[in-house]
């Protein structure tokens, strides 16, 4: 099958959207609450999404033939800080619990590659990360291997509970949570979420920082929106908790010291968080940065009655 791979046309550009409101979509629950809205339905498919869709981002379409309205797929990037990504892709149906075939593949295979091509000599990110659902076919991220896209060590897991915790202490008295309001704290943020990760055995020490700084470029966006709250234990800076409330969801990412790792003062921790950060939040959602982290502590999250689950979402990355 000849695929063409094309910057999106207004015409094109109508269908992409279409699709996405018709669940054709990497993420079909991004469109939820506009698909309940008739008016705001009309306005994105008309008005805000097209503006968005080719001033603020680059979109390109699979096709036959150029310029055909039909298309057989479509790739959306949006950019922040140092990073290019995904905002939404889609091939011609939904590929929510189906096994590709492999002709879709190829569609796949030829937008990727068209698309990193125009990154390349277009922009001048230095990452690039694709998005996707944990529970896509196998065949989907063996195109990323085959691509040279890697998957990062970053939030795979999580652990979730119903809130309150019937756990609900004070904070123990020798550890000290700090509000960082100065935007300066977001770097060093990022240089405290490095405490999260170990070296891998095999990894060369350059590798192992280059892993780094690449998750460092895809978790910086995330840090604009949250509280960010510095770790203390016994005067000892000991990492950083990241706070987001969405609806009535708490949702907590921290980085620690492997020493503490498992420990009893990271019970104590975790179990007087909720309370310190959401006291009305009827679900937490916790997060680390690394798998390896949370799977040496999954005993302690668990104690106080979160269940360990995988991550919905998976953050392909590759360098520019």
């Amino acid at each position: 099958m000849t695929v063409n791979v094309e910057k999106a046309n207004n015409q094109q550009l109508k269908t992409a959207i279409n699709m996405m409101f018709a669940g054709i979509s990497s993420d079909p629950s991004s469109m939820e609450s506009l698909k309940r809205s008739w008016w705001q339905r009309l306005m994105f498919q008309h008005l805000i999404g097209p503006r968005m869709f080719q001033g603020q981002m680059d979109s390109f379409v699979a096709v036959k033939e150029t310029g055909a309205p039909d298309i057989l797929g479509f790739l959306v990037f949006q950019y922040s800080g140092d990073l290019a990504g995904t905002f939404d892709w889609a091939l011609g149906r939904s590929m929510i619990d189906a096994k590709p075939t492999a002709d879709e593949l190829a569609v796949l295979r030829e937008m990727l590659q068209r698309g990193l091509d125009w990154l390349q000599e277009n922009k001048s990110y230095p990452y690039f990360y694709f998005g996707l659902l944990s529970k896509s076919s196998p065949d989907i991220k063996q195109v990323l291997e085959d691509e040279g896209l890697w998957l990062p060590n970053y939030q795979l897991v999580q652990a979730v509970a119903d809130g309150p915790l019937a756990e609900n202490p004070s904070l123990p008295d020798d550890i000290k949570i700090t509000l960082q309001i100065s935007p300066d704290f977001r770097n060093r943020a990022l240089e405290l979420m490095r405490l999260d990760y170990t070296r891998p055995e095999g990894d060369s020490e350059e590798d192992f920082e280059d892993d780094l700084s690449a998750i460092a470029a895809m978790h910086q966006a995330t840090l604009k929106s949250a509280k960010l709250y510095l770790l203390e234990h016994e005067d000892e800076e000991i990492g950083f908790v990241q706070q987001h409330l969405w609806k009535d969801e708490l949702r907590l990412t921290y980085a620690l010291k492997p020493a503490l790792w498992g420990s009893s003062v990271e019970r104590g921790l975790v179990a007087a968080l909720p309370g310190q950060m959401g006291p009305s939040a009827r679900r937490i959602r916790l997060r680390t940065f690394s798998g390896l982290h949370l799977s040496a502590s999954r005993e302690l999250v668990e104690s106080l009655g979160f269940k360990w689950q995988g991550a919905p979402w998976q953050r392909w990355m590759v360098s520019l």
